[in-house]
């Protein structure tokens, strides 16, 4: 409902996010079914297209039956690695979620602190995040990335200053689609 709301109020307002969403109480509460009718809740209730989007963790992809069915139901899947030490599973994942999903729009979600495992991202795993993630778009693989800084971007982490580098260096890229 509030997303309507906003979307009414705001022309900007281009869908909303299901964060967190592959969680046993909200998939049992939200069945693909469901969630085509929350889909076409939002669109009606707006009165233009509206997009769905899903945060999905690389340790879903084997622990959610019929994760496919799901992630279908959505417009834009942003694909998130919680633990560090999977990164170098990311190309692979990113592979699985589109044969999941064929024609989806899928997003990559760059975090600078390695949650899963309750410290800060190196600096080799963040050039390796941000060297795939490159490579993925330019291949026309993914659609973009999601940055997440979170409170962590001033405080003199190692690859956060990486990124900052990194993003210096490729600010003019030009990336044709």
């Amino acid at each position: 409902d509030e997303v309507v709301r906003q979307a009414r109020m705001y022309p900007n307002i281009v869908g909303g996010v299901f964060d967190d969403f592959f969680l046993p109480a909200r998939i049992e509460a939200f069945t693909p079914e469901k969630l085509r009718e929350v889909k076409q809740r939002m669109c009606t209730g707006a009165g233009r297209e509206l997009d769905m989007w899903v945060v999905c963790y690389e340790d879903k992809l084997d622990n959610v039956k019929n994760i496919g069915a799901y992630l279908n139901e959505f417009d834009v899947i942003t694909f998130w690695t919680w633990c560090g030490s999977q990164l170098y599973s990311a190309e692979r994942n990113f592979d699985r979620i589109r044969e999941l999903a064929p024609g989806k729009r899928i997003m990559a979600g760059c975090y600078m602190w390695n949650y899963g495992e309750g410290k800060p991202l190196t600096e080799s795993e963040m050039r390796f995040q941000l060297d795939l993630y490159y490579r993925l778009i330019r291949e026309q693989r993914i659609d973009g990335i999601i940055v997440c800084s979170n409170c962590i971007a001033d405080l003199g982490i190692e690859c956060v200053e990486f990124m900052r580098n990194w993003i210096q260096e490729h600010k003019n890229d030009v990336i044709v689609r």
